[in-house]
């Protein structure tokens, strides 16, 4: 079931959807709770983190941390690199000294 909703959502959001970023926090959330990395990667990479955190960065925190989780059980040192830095990223804007 959850298999069918994935591909459905993949094949709903097209490169031109980037206007209509809920289509891809959908499909983000679906790959990174079925811990496909490697498509989850593909979907920031081509959207890109700045314009997702730019919709609702509360969600994509929460995606972010539960994506990171999932790289650090797997061998993948490039997988690993990257969502440590897209973590990074989604926390400073949670940094001390930026709500001064």
């Amino acid at each position: 079931m959850k298999e069918s909703q994935e591909k459905y959502e993949e094949l709903t959001c097209t490169k031109d959807a980037r206007v209509d970023s809920q289509k891809w926090r959908n499909c983000l959330r679906l790959y990174v709770e079925s811990e496909y990395m490697i498509k989850a990667t593909e979907i920031v990479e081509m959207v890109g983190l700045n314009h997702l955190l730019s919709t609702d960065w509360f969600l994509i925190f929460e995606i972010n941390f539960h994506g990171l989780l999932n790289v650090l059980s797997c061998n993948d040192i490039d997988l690993i690199t990257k969502w440590k830095h897209y973590f990074l990223k989604v926390c400073e804007l949670f940094a001390v000294d930026r709500l001064a």
